[in-house]
């Protein structure tokens, strides 16, 4: 997802007609899927989780979860003002609506703590989250690489159309 977001965001520093602020958004994205990554592999907000000493619980938190809704907050608030780009293509648009839904899942599932309950069952909701967290990516990298092809070929057409209009020009 970073190196996607990377890529999109070159092709905006090349493509002048796009603004600043479409740009900036795109990397704060990349930059964004690259804390996600690093977290999946070395587990930040697990870690996290056990440095906070909240012995308060609510509905089924408990000690350290919110940090994980608090990420899940903040991911939630920083879509609402990326949306309005991903619009541009519905494929990419309906592809990331779907990544967050079963991000929510993912999140919910990570919250609940199952600790006297079988291992089988503890197993089970491991399984569901990390396989929802696999379906979530997928979903975003497939909505990135979609947005990717719409930006491309802007650009490409965008460059067609500027070879086209410079040839008709007498020298």
């Amino acid at each position: 997802l970073f190196i996607i977001g990377a890529f999109i965001s070159v092709i905006h520093h090349l493509d002048k007609n796009i603004k600043i602020k479409e740009r900036t958004i795109w990397i704060l994205a990349s930059v964004g899927f690259l804390f996600l990554t690093l977290d999946e592999k070395y587990k930040f907000h697990n870690q996290l989780r056990s440095y906070m000493k909240i012995h308060k619980k609510f509905l089924w938190f408990e000690n350290g979860d919110f940090v994980l809704f608090g990420v899940l907050v903040a991911g939630l608030i920083f879509s609402f003002f990326f949306v309005k780009y991903l619009i541009q293509s519905k494929r990419a648009f309906i592809l990331f609506s779907s990544g967050i839904v079963v991000t929510i899942f993912s999140v919910v599932i990570d919250s609940i703590h199952l600790h006297k309950v079988l291992n089988m069952t503890r197993d089970l909701f491991w399984g569901l989250e990390e396989i929802s967290e696999t379906i979530a990516m997928t979903f975003f990298i497939n909505s990135f690489v979609s947005m990717f092809c719409f930006y491309l070929k802007n650009f490409l057409n965008n460059i067609s159309v500027s070879e086209e209009i410079s040839e008709k020009i007498p020298e």
